[in-house]
């Protein structure tokens, strides 16, 4: 797939360039699978998986169950474990 860039500026270029390579980077990195319900406001947390692909999977898994409820209005979301803060 041909990603077509929205910019000739060429520092419009270099900043995605830069958030490209940093999403790739972070792809191996643990993930989280974060579930929301329109319905219930309720946010639900599952993982952490070792990597995004991973976490993606149970995305699928977890799609594929909410599809036998018709009511259910679930929406999920991978997410990157980030760093532990260091608080001083």
């Amino acid at each position: 797939m041909e990603v077509v860039m929205v910019s000739e500026d060429p520092v419009i270029r270099e900043l995605i360039r830069r958030v490209r390579e940093a999403e790739a980077n972070e792809f191996d990195l643990p993930h989280v699978l974060v579930c929301f319900d329109l319905v219930t406001g309720e946010v639900a947390y599952s993982g952490p998986y070792p990597t995004a692909l991973d976490a993606i999977r149970a995305a699928d898994v977890e799609e594929r169950f909410a599809a036998f409820d018709p009511a259910a209005e679930l929406r999920f979301m991978v997410a990157r474990i980030g760093d532990p803060l260091q608080i001083r």
